[in-house]
């Protein structure tokens, strides 16, 4: 739905599941950024070759080159052939260069990741070679799509409502209830009878609670 909405296309994603992972420590919000390229090395590819990455674009120092192109004015041969889809792309800022690679800098936000690292590429590449991907993997690829036992989940739950509302489940009002839902929805494995479980109410106004326009 943020991808329909950001590029305003349309159309279902299928055969997908997708959870969004909450970084809520500036240490978590590193290593997330470090585990992705750490990925590259694992496989025998080094952090700046790796073709699937904007992590290419960190540190470089390097302009990019004058003969590129948007991926917005391919043709839907091109897209089929170069980007292996067929949807709209009007409005994707995406770049090519010569020889149709994407240009790392025009799909990543650079700034953002080197000011993380305090703008020292030695800080970013300690932490891409220490960090742990055994952990890294269960906490970004496993954990959100494991569905927990009412008990294991009820604790999850509890600990959250505790960080967000300084309260435990039972003491939650009805407006921090439907504050609640759409996030623990989105990024953990659930349904909608386990949350009607988990902070009592009906299946039914769980289901009203996640259609609402607003939490779409």
């Amino acid at each position: 739905m943020h991808f329909q909405k950001k590029y305003k296309v349309k159309g279902i994603l299928r055969r997908i599941e997708i959870k969004a992972i909450s970084l809520d420590t500036d240490q978590h919000v590193r290593n997330t950024l470090a585990y992705i390229p750490k990925n590259a090395m694992d496989n025998g590819s080094s952090v700046y070759e790796y073709p699937w990455t904007g992590f290419r674009a960190m540190f470089s120092g390097i302009s990019d080159p004058e003969d590129t192109r948007p991926v917005s004015q391919l043709s839907f041969r091109e897209k089929v052939t170069i980007m292996h889809t067929g949807d709209k792309l009007t409005g994707v800022d995406w770049l090519l260069d010569s020889q149709d690679h994407l240009l790392p800098s025009s799909f990543c936000d650079k700034e953002y990741l080197e000011q993380a690292f305090n703008h020292d590429a030695a800080f970013f590449l300690r932490l891409v070679g220490g960090v742990n991907s055994a952990q890294m993997k269960h906490e970004l690829e496993e954990k959100p799509y494991q569905m927990q036992s009412d008990s294991e989940y009820y604790k999850t739950v509890n600990e959250l409502c505790k960080k967000w509302f300084m309260t435990e489940i039972p003491d939650l009002s009805e407006a921090q209830k439907i504050r609640i839902l759409p996030y623990l929805f989105r990024t953990t494995k659930t349904t909608e009878r386990q949350l009607a479980r988990i902070v009592g109410m009906t299946p039914m106004r769980i289901s009203e609670v996640l259609q609402r326009k607003e939490f779409c």
